[in-house]
């Protein structure tokens, strides 16, 4: 719920918010009373079909996203060097393009707030994204 809601949300707004079938498998490495890492399965009613694999017991931080299309595919990643980097721009006061990204969210949202105007993504989108993530629960595959 922690980690995959942030890659559901950004999935939604790629294919669309009609998913037809999610399915889960939730992982226990840790002994804890809940799961420390998990693969969900979501076919979109539009077609595409899309894995979001996230967990906890990675030492290193990765940040993945592959978009596999007929004729091309496109795929994004941060590694541990990049954020280190990013962190190390931050510390010693250089502004990164990524930095001002995460700084123009921030004032975006906060905007919102003073002027009184719906976020986007707004509320709902977040209820939904956790309604996706209650129905993969719901519908785990166990393995062994």
């Amino acid at each position: 719920m922690d980690l995959g809601s942030h890659m559901i949300n950004l999935l939604r707004w790629y294919f669309g918010n009609e998913i037809s079938d999610v399915k889960s498998i939730l992982g226990h490495r840790f002994d804890m009373p809940f799961e420390d890492h998990a693969l969900c399965f979501m076919k979109f009613k539009q077609g595409p079909i899309a894995t979001v694999n996230v967990g906890w017991f990675s030492q290193e931080t990765n940040i993945e996203v592959e978009l596999l299309g007929t004729v091309k595919a496109v795929s994004m990643k941060h590694t541990p060097e990049n954020l280190r980097s990013r962190i190390l721009q931050m510390l010693v006061g250089k502004q990164s393009t990524e930095l001002l990204a995460f700084r123009n969210e921030l004032n975006y949202f906060v905007n919102c707030i003073i002027n009184d105007r719906a976020p986007s993504p707004s509320a709902t989108d977040g209820l939904k994204d956790l309604q996706l993530i209650s129905l993969a629960y719901e519908n785990e595959i166990e393995y062994a």
